[in-house]
């Protein structure tokens, strides 16, 4: 008996585009900080999965010089990619084992 591969490829490209999305949120933020010396790339990394006192002031100090006017960053949508993937690969090894 074989089941269908459309709901763990549908939470694949679900995973990548929330990761995708997730990734240029912190990008837009933390990016300029960085390139104004006030965290480094290794410690604004770590506001990709989290917040700390650190990644609040590091917001604070996002003057939100780009198009899309964005301040903050939350990690929700990079751990819904997150799950997501994780999701479509529980699916596709039980899958494999059914």
């Amino acid at each position: 008996m074989t089941s269908n591969p459309r709901p763990a490829n549908a939470f694949a490209i679900a995973g990548f585009a929330a990761l995708a999305v997730g990734l240029a949120w912190w990008w837009l933020v933390f990016r300029q900080v960085v390139a104004n010396d006030y965290i480094s790339y290794r410690q604004a990394a770590t506001c990709i999965g989290g917040s700390s006192d650190l990644c609040l002031l590091a917001q604070s100090l996002c003057k939100s010089n780009h198009w899309l006017d964005i301040k903050t960053y939350s990690s929700s949508v990079f751990w819904a990619g997150v799950a997501s993937l994780s999701a479509s690969l529980i699916l596709r090894s039980s899958r494999r084992f059914a």
